[in-house]
This record gives C-alpha cells, sequence and structure tokens, in this order.
C-alpha cells in the first residue's frame, strides 16, 4: 500500500484526470467529498479493510514522503518483503519527476486545504493508529499532532505490520525533537 499526505494526493489526483486548463479547483475538490476521489484518500478506511481481508504480515506500507527521503532504505524493505534479491538505486541520477505540482497543476487556496485537512483528520488519525505510529511527515497530522495526537496515540499496534524506511524516517525524527530541545 503506497500513501501520501491526503490533500496532495486528492490534489494531484484531480489535477492528472482533468484537461490542461485552469479551473475552479476550490469548488471542485469541495464537491469530493463521499466520492471516489475522496475515497482513495482515507487511508484508515483502505488499511482496516486490508487488514479485515489479509494477514498483516501480507502487508507493506510504503509512504511516499520517506521514500522519497530514503529511497535506498525503502526499495531494501520492499525487496526484503518481496523475498527478492536486493538492487541498489543509481541516486546519482536526478528524479524522473523534480516538478514542483504547485507551480504546474491548479492548487487549492489556503482556505480550501485546511478544509480539506479537517475532512481527513479523522481518517488520517485512524490510518496511524493502525500503524501505532505518532506521526507522519504529512502537513495534516503536522498541523494538529503538536496540540493532541501525540499522546492519543499507542506507540505499537500492530508490531508486524511493516512500514518500509520507518525506522530511518523515526530516527532522523527524533534527533530532530532531541536537538529542538537541547536548544532552548
Amino acid at each position: 500500500m503506497i500513501v501520501r499526505d491526503p490533500v496532495d494526493r486528492l490534489v494531484s489526483h484531480y489535477n492528472d484526470n482533468r484537461p490542461p486548463r485552469k479551473i475552479d479547483i476550490d469548488g471542485k475538490l469541495l464537491g469530493t467529498k463521499g466520492g471516489w476521489y475522496d475515497g482513495l484518500s482515507r487511508y484508515g478506511n483502505l488499511l482496516q479493510s486490508a487488514l479485515q481481508n489479509f494477514p498483516q504480515e501480507s502487508i507493506l506500507v510504503v509512504v511516499n514522503e520517506i521514500m522519497k527521503r530514503y529511497p535506498q532504505q525503502v526499495m531494501d524493505d520492499i525487496c526484503d518483503f518481496l523475498h527478492l534479491p536486493r538492487r541498489s538505486l543509481d541516486l546519482t541520477a536526478p528524479p524522473a519527476n523534480a516538478l514542483n505540482h504547485r507551480e504546474i497543476y491548479n492548487w487549492p487556496s489556503d482556505r480550501v486545504v485546511q478544509t480539506m485537512q479537517d475532512r481527513y483528520w479523522q481518517d488520517t488519525q485512524l490510518f496511524l493508529n493502525l500503524l501505532g505510529i505518532p506521526k507522519l511527515p504529512w502537513k495534516i497530522v503536522n498541523a494538529k499532532t503538536k496540540a493532541n495526537m501525540t499522546a492519543s496515540i499507542p506507540q505499537i499496534v500492530l508490531p508486524q505490520l511493516k512500514i518500509a524506511a520507518f525506522d530511518a524516517y523515526w530516527d532522523m525524527e527524533q534527533n530532530v525533537e532531541r536537538n529542538k530541545t537541547a536548544n532552548e
């Protein structure tokens, strides 16, 4: 299961499936509630359904934002998960899709982004709970985590559920937090 920030996913998906012209994206996105586009960003519901139908050891979660930071570790975890020999990535080549989507896509207003974050907040919390982790590098999580999220999520709920390269990401997050605390 590959996932990314739910609001970014919705905007990207919508833009990729529309004619290449400027549109009122705010109105279009607000009208997606309950529809197909909307449902694909509800990772908590999707993961819950997968866990009801498949053994948890058969599910690997790949987080797009972690994959961008730690591509080789994610590739290693995917190969290990599939019982394939590890493959080295050529990390010297520029990414195939290095475009800034905010420059080429119709991007919603800050008001609509906040509305969408609020819409996906509860499902994102369910997703994190199912994974047994306190946060991910998503704007939707970071915007609300500081106040109430970390304390409400158990550390490990599903220890057999694998998140590709999560250890590398989590170690980096903990170091950032330690450095912030030390500098205060």
